[in-house]
């Protein structure tokens, strides 16, 4: 069973990073703001379509494979983020908004600061 899990994953993901290297190469020609705009769709669309398949699940059964399949793997690789909004919202629906919030900030902060510490630092030991 576990290697089937990892298959649908997988292959999912395959399809889900080929979507979104498409949503740069068709943003690229905007020039330099265009890898802020793909992110940007990306993550939006892929919140507003995990959001619906989220919603669809609560309301009729989804079969295991196709939930690893298309939200973990085609969702997960075209977005981290739509895990993190749906993180988010089930936090704040279980009534722990406090929770809720630190998770968000301490994505956010935790995120940003994270990459901009790696990226300084391997900057500052190659130059």
């Amino acid at each position: 069973m576990m290697f089937n899990s990892f298959f649908f994953v997988a292959s999912g993901g395959a399809l889900g990073a080929c979507l979104r290297h498409a949503v740069s190469l068709a943003c690229a020609p905007l020039g330099l703001l265009a890898g802020a705009l793909a992110t940007l769709l990306v993550n939006v669309a892929g919140s507003l379509v995990l959001g619906l398949f989220v919603a669809w699940g609560l309301s009729r059964p989804v079969d295991p494979p196709v939930s690893l399949f298309f939200g973990v793997g085609v969702l997960g690789a075209l977005t981290t983020f739509s895990a993190f909004s749906r993180e988010t919202i089930m936090l704040s629906m279980q009534g722990t908004l406090l929770q809720a919030g630190a998770f968000v900030l301490a994505n956010l902060v935790g995120g940003i600061g994270a990459f901009a510490l790696g990226f300084f630092l391997l900057r500052r030991i190659l130059s």
